[in-house]
């Protein structure tokens, strides 16, 4: 199921049966998908966590899982 898209990829949740059933994985617009350990997250509350600790501390994992997210002076959601 799409979650997210940007510049023509999708972020899924895999809703298949099975042990990997929540996990969030990428569709790039020019190649297959995936779901593995290096291209998934194991949910979509892990991804949002993620995003809200990176908006209220300002540090990125390393390697960074997104663009850096931030508020702009309008109070908008910026990326980059």
């Amino acid at each position: 199921m799409p979650v997210t898209h940007f510049q023509g990829d999708l972020e899924c949740l895999d809703m298949r049966p099975g042990p990997g059933r929540g996990r969030m994985g990428l569709v790039p617009h020019d190649a297959p998908g995936t779901f593995d350990e290096a291209a998934a997250w194991r949910s979509l509350g892990a991804c949002l966590e993620t995003f809200a600790d990176v908006l209220t501390t300002g540090r990125m994992p390393d390697p960074p899982p997104f663009d850096q997210p931030h508020a702009t002076s309008t109070g908008e959601l910026g990326w980059g």
